[in-house]
């Protein structure tokens, strides 16, 4: 190793790319990684061109022929015995250790940027020891480095510690309790602190909507619906239109509100047809089996065009860690103003644990420990860009014998539940619930509910431990509020003007199909009407 250019590391690492050119696909490196040394550089430069125009061997003769096209390049090539190089390197790399040798190479990377910005990395590594104890003691404490470990050391010393020794005392967090109280009072007088709607009113009355600066769960078993539900609630933040399956006309909702949709596990053709299933009020199987009714179909158009039309975002993320959902979010409130985030789901990723299991010098870290570090930065997240996060997670095996739903039933970790604003659970009704209710359902008034919302925590909330009855269909995700009991069943009464309000709001800005198109007055007057009721 010469200075801040590991020559064993790179070439284990070229080594590792020639046996394996696909790891290009996984690993991100570029030419900067290989500065250090111009005839690595073409090495790699070479090894990435061919990965790119298609060619799965890669050896020395490919190689060969195809740097011997550039005469500089193919001089430096020579010079630096490149055949020979290149078999040693397929032959002697060890792909076991491919990981631990790219990290050396991007870490070694960083630290060349680090100098090329006249910035000291002495304290992150000091390439000048002499003393051979000094210098294996050095190594040990790079090697124990992540690149997040090094980011944030220099973040503190050039950003962190400027901030504290020369910002003034306004720019700092801390302040007298009463300072500015008089004005965050009357600030809730002229507009209570409302969030965006949701689909079920109920929520809405209970919730507050979905609140800025908070981070929402919802839990449930495999096949719940829970993801189809939220992305709903996201649809009714993002997109004005939503037809109304019982009036038989579009519905102008008022709310325009940039929002995006993380997937880990859905392509984005399958979210896109779930959430034009519910715009549309169409059965999602219709669309994608081509087995429309009368009408259906030019509901879905013009469903699709409202969606075209909203600031909603889809971003599928099938592998990540911490640094990729925090990096993606605020990409999209920098880039597009999303205020509302919808990551779907809360669980353990391959690259997550191997973060984790870095922050935490490789010991051992639970299941549990993980959701609730990645739950933790979700809120932060939440609170810092003061937008709403919605996101769920699955259930433990044996929910269904659990006598209250809560997040004592939650999967991996109910210590998730610490870090929330807002908790409930998706399940269909049992038997002994559906029993208890019978006398409700006898007068008539409510269709047989099949789902229920356990709403187990609300920050801020009046009524909490309560259920919300629900008819949902899943094929449209559409779900129709019924009534809401105690945990013990009881009925209760909810603040009926608020859904009436809403509703009213709703009406008021209806039109049938043939006059789909709403002025600029009308947008602002609805969304005003909203958050003043």
């Amino acid at each position: 190793m010469t200075g801040l250019f590991d020559r064993r590391s790179v070439f284990q690492v070229i080594g590792g790319l020639l046996q394996n050119p696909s790891l290009l696909d996984e690993y991100v490196l570029t030419q900067e990684d290989f500065n250090g040394d111009s005839f690595h550089q073409i090495v790699f430069s070479s090894i990435y061109n061919l990965h790119n125009q298609g060619v799965s061997i890669i050896d020395c003769f490919a190689l060969d022929s195809f740097i011997s096209s550039y005469e500089k390049q193919y001089r430096i090539f020579t010079s630096n015995n490149g055949i020979d190089y290149v078999n040693d390197a397929i032959s002697m790399c060890e792909p076991e250790n491919f990981i631990y040798n790219y990290n050396r190479v991007k870490k070694f990377s960083l630290l060349r940027y680090y100098v090329s910005q006249n910035m000291d990395i002495t304290a992150i590594y000091n390439p000048n020891l002499i003393d051979p104890v000094e210098q294996e003691r050095e190594q040990k404490k790079f090697d124990s480095l992540s690149i997040e470990d090094i980011i944030e050391t220099v973040e503190i010393k050039y950003v962190t510690t400027a901030k504290e020794r020369f910002s003034s005392a306004q720019e700092k967090h801390g302040q007298l309790a009463g300072t500015g109280l008089i004005d965050l009072i009357m600030s809730f007088k002229e507009n209570p602190e409302l969030g965006f709607p949701m689909q079920s009113k109920f929520m809405n009355a209970l919730l507050r909507g979905a609140r800025r600066s908070t981070f929402y769960l919802r839990s449930g078993g495999t096949g719940s619906g829970k993801s189809r539900l939220s992305f709903a609630d996201t649809c009714m933040t993002a997109v004005p239109w939503i037809f109304n399956l019982d009036d038989n006309k579009w519905e102008y909702t008022g709310f325009s509100s940039p929002s995006l949709i993380i997937t880990t596990e859905l392509s984005v053709q399958e979210v896109q047809t779930i959430i034009v299933a519910f715009v549309s009020g169409v059965n999602e199987d219709h669309i994608t089996e081509n087995e429309y009714k009368e009408g259906e179909f030019e509901r879905v158009l013009q469903a699709a065009e409202y969606i075209a039309s909203s600031p909603l975002y889809i971003e599928p993320i099938p592998d990540f860690d911490i640094d990729d959902i925090k990096n993606t979010i605020k990409k999209y409130y920098r880039e597009k103003g999303v205020l509302n985030v919808n990551f779907d789901y809360l669980h353990t990723s391959l690259k997550l644990i191997s973060q984790i299991s870095n922050i935490s010098k490789g010991m051992k870290i639970r299941e549990d420990q993980v959701l609730f570090m990645f739950s933790d930065a979700l809120k932060t997240i939440a609170n810092d860009y003061k937008i709403h996060i919605d996101s769920a997670t699955q259930l433990s095996g044996d929910y269904k014998n659990a006598q209250e739903k809560d997040q004592t039933i939650l999967r991996g970790s109910k210590a998730i539940a610490d870090r929330i604003d807002v908790g409930y659970i998706l399940l269909p009704p049992s038997k002994t619930e559906l029993e208890a209710v019978k006398p409700i359902l006898q007068n008539g008034i409510y269709a047989k509910p099949n789902m229920i919302y356990h709403l187990y925590k609300c920050r801020r909330g009046k009524i909490t431990r309560v259920k919300v009855w629900l008819h949902v269909n899943l094929g449209n995700c559409r779900a129709k509020d019924l009534f809401v009991t105690t945990f013990d069943n009881e009925l209760i009464p909810v603040d009926a003007l608020t859904i009436e309000s809403a509703n009213k709001i709703l009406k008021q800005h209806s039109v049938d199909e043939k006059d789909l198109e709403a002025t600029e007055e009308e947008m602002i007057e609805a969304a005003k009407s909203f958050l003043n009721f």
